[in-house]
């Protein structure tokens, strides 16, 4: 265990059962603590990470948190509205199936939560991650959004046309049948997508990574500049 003001490491800690509220703490770490089951409310705490502890059930609305990683916490089922939060990493959380509007967030990755249904639309949301997401069926056109990583969304049928979106990760979602024309698109990766049949015309998309067996059945504009990955 590593303490400070400010800072207290509490992870991998097998046989802890309670964290003390220390009003004042920015940064707590409780990662891989089986037998934590509660995260208490604590006054001023910016930085959150209770990862991989497997009986904790819910995260407490704390005021002013900016930073939450919960990922790998499988009684996990909601993650609540926490105002003021700038990044959220809950992937791997296999109970997930709601996760509340976040004013203000700006990084989530919710990738391999495969009962969660719904992305909610968040103003102001900069990167995207949700591969995995079995149950997910569309995405929020999130203005600004400028990365989305939506691979392996099997029941996703449409990308939408999201303004300021830089980079796209589509591949695997075997229900989609176009990709929209996003100005300033740079970087796509639509490889193992059986139904796509055309690419737009992206003037300025720099990289496309496609697959190999499909490269013939794939109508791919002439670029100036585009370099073909082939996966």
């Amino acid at each position: 265990m590593v303490s400070s003001y400010d800072n207290m490491v509490l992870s991998n800690c097998s046989l802890l059962t309670e964290i003390p509220a220390i009003e004042g703490l920015r940064k707590l770490k409780v990662s891989n603590c089986p037998l934590i089951t509660t995260i208490p409310y604590i006054v001023g705490l910016h930085e959150l990470d209770c990862s991989e502890c497997p009986h904790l059930t819910n995260i407490p609305t704390i005021s002013g948190l900016q930073i939450l990683n919960c990922w790998s916490c499988p009684s996990i089922t909601t993650i609540p509205e926490l105002t003021g939060l700038q990044l959220l990493n809950c992937w791997n959380c296999p109970s997930l199936t709601t996760i509340l509007h976040i004013s203000g967030l700006k990084e989530l990755d919710c990738c391999h939560c495969p009962v969660l249904t719904k992305i909610p639309h968040i103003s102001g949301l900069q990167k995207l991650n949700c591969q995995f997401c079995s149950l997910l069926t569309e995405i929020p056109n999130i203005v600004g959004l400028q990365e989305l990583k939506c691979g392996d969304c099997r029941r996703l049928t449409e990308i939408p046309n999201i303004i300021g979106l830089r980079i796209l990760e589509c591949s695997d979602c075997h229900l989609l049948t176009m990709i929209p024309h996003i100005a300033g698109l740079q970087e796509l990766w639509c490889c193992r997508c059986p139904l796509l049949t055309k690419i737009p015309h992206i003037v300025g998309l720099r990289k496309l990574y496609c697959s190999a067996y499909r490269l013939y059945q794939l109508e791919i504009p002439n670029i100036v500049g585009l370099q073909i990955s082939i996966r």
